[in-house]
């Protein structure tokens, strides 16, 4: 290496100049300039690199160009054959590193589809994998299936479908109907009325559409629960004691949270539920009677 060195250093600057254009177009494909030569050595003139680059680029054209010697061919002739000679040359090296690119792409796809094809055998195996494993966890729980409705002893299966089939309802105790005759009074409306100076515009359409469904023959618990499902607290307080069989005035109390609304009813005191029951033939004293005119003392 050091004799190399010594002996570029005792080249003159123009052949130093030449060595340096033949190793950067032949040896590494550069395309030499007097900008870089004149960097890459810095010996003589800036016009030194440019003649000497000059004289390199006309050796090359020169050796380039196919000369055909023939003493009755024409000169032009001559020279355009060797063109042409010249070009298919350039051609047939074109199309040979055409076929080495497309060689070397070729090899990476080929390349690329055995990856691809390692990976989707990869995928098909552990599908396969998974199928067994779903296949076997099914006759797993089949069998456990299985045993659990073995385990069971037949007779107590049969047992309880006869007690769903033959469940009777319960009647009720003598016990039972002396509680009865110790609850509440019922008491039936007959009709209702605002207090003096209220307009029935001024009521909350809660209250008016309430007042629309309780109609006379209603008893207290269908109307507390009517109230109730529609939002409503319902309160019934008497003005004066009512003896059983008349019919007094009560206060009528409907609040929405908002506000509260007095209204006027006059309610049916008509015994104890047990008597009711006895005389009616156990029918449904909370069923509206047939609405007659002469009774509705509405809004």
């Amino acid at each position: 290496m050091k004799y190399v060195g010594e002996m570029l250093l005792s080249l003159k600057p123009r052949e130093l100049y030449r060595e340096v254009c033949a190793l950067l177009f032949f040896r590494h494909g550069i395309p030499p300039t007097a900008n870089r030569l004149y960097q890459l050595v810095k010996r003589g003139s800036m016009s030194t690199p440019t003649q000497v680059l000059g004289e390199f680029w006309a050796e090359l054209r020169e050796k380039s160009r196919v000369c055909i010697d023939h003493p009755d061919l024409p000169a032009d002739l001559g020279a355009a054959a060797g063109e042409a000679a010249r070009r298919a040359d350039r051609k047939d090296d074109d199309q040979r590193r055409a076929s080495e690119t497309m060689r070397a792409q070729l090899g990476d796809a080929r390349h690329q589809t055995g990856v691809l094809q390692g990976r989707l055998a990869a995928v098909q195996a552990e599908n396969a994998r998974l199928q067994t494993e779903v296949t076997t966890l099914r006759e797993a729980e089949t069998r456990a299936r299985a045993d659990r409705q073995s385990a069971v002893p037949a007779p107590v299966r049969k047992t309880s479908r006869s007690t769903r089939s033959s469940r009777v309802v319960p009647t009720a105790s003598p016990a039972r109907h002396r509680e009865m005759g110790c609850m509440a009074d019922i008491y039936l409306l007959t009709g209702r009325t605002l207090p003096q100076g209220v307009a029935h515009e001024s009521l909350p359409g809660t209250v008016t559409r309430f007042v629309s469904d309780c109609w006379p023959g209603r008893s207290r618990t269908p109307m507390m629960g009517r109230a109730k499902r529609r939002g409503l607290r319902l309160s019934l307080r008497a003005t004066a004691p009512c003896p059983s069989g008349e019919t007094g005035v009560f206060e009528l109390r409907l609040s929405d949270g908002a506000g509260e609304c007095l209204l006027l009813a006059r309610l049916q005191r008509i015994g104890k539920r047990s008597n009711v029951h006895r005389q009616s033939g156990r029918t449904d004293v909370s069923r509206p009677p047939p609405r007659d005119s002469r009774q509705i003392s509405l809004f």
